[in-house]
């Protein structure tokens, strides 16, 4: 029902991201990259009410979903709901020498009837911030598109929003001469997959330059050409199966997002952070997304 992962200690402190709780990808040999972000403040409240939706849900769909609501109460396990985690109202934020202050704003993608109204705000805030991009895009996903469970061989779409896709944004910052920087998982062996090479994401962006743009077929080849950057991730610059399971984006080396939520389509609850803080982006993109670009392995059109 979901991939993210938030843990709450009374309220004060929050980590999440993309990984998973298995550690055959992530402890054995040829690990899963993946990125995950820990934060102290009032915005880890946003984490106890997001999950507090999701078991309430839970608890009130038990007729259909009874075998995944269970309890661990003084030593026995039962079906009974969990009681909600209590908000902390007042927060004291952490001012040790190693602490950034940051503004931070959750954003979350609650769907399948977990909320009537639309609550699909992380996809959304996404294209919202990739259209108004000034000058840099950065993004390290596994995918953008998915392949289809019940028709594997169809490739599924970003979802629309009331502005359009997010490839149409990408699109829209292409034509804006924004430059647009993209790390993907390989394309090859079984889950963590891409599901498309690099030259569909090309041509995918080319066509939309072209019929929702109005540029000709040589204009925008010459715009990819200058501002569209690709790659595959790899550990060390020359393999070509490595993995990975970022949800991260960048803008404007300015702000960032890092939580569960994949540009690819899915049914999946969601969760993440939105950072604005130019010196928590700079330790970011030295410490990810630098080392992460310089062993890619380069798309070539």
């Amino acid at each position: 029902m979901s991939d993210w992962l938030a843990t709450v200690p009374d309220s004060k402190n929050l980590i999440t991201g993309g990984h998973n709780l298995w550690g055959k990808d992530y402890l054995q040999q040829n690990p899963v990259n993946d990125l995950s972000i820990e934060i102290s403040g009032p915005v880890a409240n946003n984490a106890t009410k997001y999950a507090n939706t999701i078991w309430h849900f839970t608890c009130t769909h038990k007729g259909i979903l009874s075998n995944l609501v269970s309890t661990y109460h003084d030593g026995q396990i039962t079906s009974s709901c969990p009681d909600s985690i209590v908000t902390t109202q007042t927060i004291t934020p952490p001012t040790d020498a190693n602490t950034i202050p940051v503004l931070a704003m959750t954003v979350a993608k609650l769907n399948d009837n977990v909320l009537h109204a639309d609550a699909d705000q992380s996809e959304l805030a996404r294209v919202y911030a990739f259209n108004n991009a000034k000058s840099s895009i950065i993004i390290s996903q596994q995918a953008l598109f998915t392949k289809g469970i019940d028709f594997p061989k169809k490739i599924l779409h970003p979802l629309t929003t009331k502005d359009g896709t997010v490839m149409q944004a990408l699109a829209n910052a292409l034509s804006n001469r924004v430059s647009v920087s993209i790390v993907t998982s390989t394309l090859g062996g079984s889950g963590y997959n891409a599901n498309v090479d690099l030259k569909y994401i090309w041509n995918y962006l080319k066509n939309l330059l072209e019929t929702d743009h109005g540029f000709t077929q040589s204009q925008a080849q010459q715009c990819l050409l200058a501002q569209l950057h690709l790659g595959t991730i790899s550990y060390n610059g020359k393999t070509t199966n490595d993995k990975s399971h970022d949800k991260v984006w960048i803008i404007d080396d300015h702000i960032f997002y890092i939580g569960s939520h994949n540009l690819y389509p899915s049914s999946l609850q969601q969760f993440g952070v939105i950072i604005d803080n130019p010196r928590a982006t700079a330790i970011v993109e030295q410490q990810l997304w630098d080392p992460l670009w310089k062993n890619s392995q380069k798309f070539k059109a």
